[in-house]
């Protein structure tokens, strides 16, 4: 089959982004497209020099500067967080916080469901009543089309949110405090707050001898090599987890200790327990009661356990808990945000739109690359290992590059599933 589009996918963050940009990366090479995977190390570079028609970016900030950078490349914004509350949604950030105009340059937002998109043409409903598809959570496709295999739950799961402690460029809070003082105050204290609470709980199942590991995964935007200094405390319980992919992760763990999170779907198709702490912080942090009161958030956390005290919390995380049935109004949730339940792929969905586009684009540019693909790939790898050597954006949960990491055997088999559509859920 011939090369049909030349296609750039921008994955922001190894722990996050990186394993659905695969499996869409597969995808759209098995449909004719030529794809780069690329970061923010060689984003710009493949931009200027590979000439896509096409950029797929998860991240709305990124809109300007990828139209500025290459003009005639087409912006398709596919969202990592496509379930944000109300008040901290994309299209809330593309009204009040981007330069007018910002939302005419992307000629395409591939949303996930129904709830987004009322959101977005709340603010643009002139703009963007022909540029919106809707097509699932694409994230829900690592689980659905997952390989079967048997895997023992042993672990205890940390899911942290502490990127205002330790943001992965080493961004000292007091720069937060200087440029948000009454936002990042709340955030701060909420924080620092669930942090001691994490390590009073660890401190007491260390001292109960537990035979489970827990298992640490920092925040995608916090800097894991931190959690050493914790580790190097209890070296016979703690291991921290820096893997590519959450469901992965999730799937090993008997239970889950979290605040409320969007991900609480996934760990409810993947059968694990869940336990909310905000409950224990609830009356001294107003934030958490605000965030509740959001819609979205609201029905997050509808089947975790929900601990009164310190002591119920410890005892939760070392029991062998079961899975609480989702409640009614969930499935009704599910669908408007996520479009979960559907048949077959979102990820499959996102590319065959993504080439439905293309294809019916009058003003698509057919120009040539100045450097073809495998030169840009030799000169990437000179600046890769420069990166490697900095801080700051060049941190390793953000410089991806192909041929040094790798990949999961499993995603080449989930792209298998997709493309046949076999799902195993």
């Amino acid at each position: 089959m011939a090369m049909k589009y030349r296609i750039v996918i921008r994955a922001f963050t190894l722990r996050r982004d990186l394993p659905q940009a695969y499996v869409l990366a597969k995808i759209l090479e098995h449909l004719g497209c030529e794809t780069i995977i690329a970061c923010t190390r060689n984003y710009q570079t493949v931009l200027k020099y590979w000439k896509p028609h096409a950029a797929v970016i998860n991240t709305v900030g990124k809109i300007n500067n990828t139209s500025d950078v290459s003009p005639d490349t087409k912006v398709i914004v596919w969202p990592a967080e496509g379930a944000r509350a109300p008040h901290s949604s994309d299209a809330v950030w593309l009204k009040e916080l981007m330069p007018e105009g910002t939302v005419d340059k992307a000629s395409l937002y591939i949303l996930w469901g129904d709830y987004t998109r009322r959101a977005f043409l709340q603010y643009f409903p002139k703009e963007l009543d022909e540029k919106i598809v809707v097509c699932g959570h694409p994230k829900l496709d690592l689980i659905k089309f997952k390989p079967k295999v048997e895997c023992p739950r042993k672990s205890i799961g940390f899911l942290t949110k502490f990127p205002g402690l330790n943001f992965y460029n080493r961004k000292a809070p007091i720069t937060l405090l200087m440029e948000n003082p009454e936002g990042s105050k709340k955030v701060l204290h909420l924080q620092i707050d669930q942090f001691f609470l994490m390590m009073k709980v660890i401190e007491k199942l260390a001292e109960k001898k537990i035979s489970s590991k827990i298992s640490v995964r920092p925040h995608p935007l916090e800097a894991p090599e931190e959690y050493e200094t914790l580790r190097k405390k209890y070296p016979d319980i703690i291991e921290i987890d820096n893997s590519f992919d959450f469901a992965d992760w999730a799937s090993r763990q008997k239970v889950i200790l979290t605040p409320a999170s969007s991900s609480f779907i996934d760990l409810t198709l993947l059968n694990v327990p869940v336990v909310s702490i905000d409950n224990i912080l609830i009356k001294e942090h107003s934030i958490i009661e605000e965030t509740q009161k959001k819609v979205v958030v609201t029905s997050l956390d509808g089947n975790s356990y929900k601990p009164q005290n310190f002591d119920e919390l410890v005892e939760m995380a070392s029991s062998d808990l079961k899975l609480i049935p989702e409640p009614p109004e969930m499935e009704k949730y599910n669908r408007d945000v996520y479009d979960w339940p559907s048949e077959g792929s979102a990820i499959k969905r996102t590319a065959e739109a993504i080439i439905s586009y293309l294809d019916k684009c009058k003003d698509l540019k057919r120009t040539s690359p100045v450097f073809p693909k495998f030169a840009l790939d030799a000169y990437d790898w000179l600046q890769f290992y420069k990166a490697k050597r900095l801080s700051g954006q060049h941190h390793e949960n953000f410089n991806y590059k192909e041929g040094f990491h790798k990949i999961p055997d499993y995603l080449d088999k989930i792209v298998e599933n997709i493309i046949a559509n076999r799902p195993t859920l």
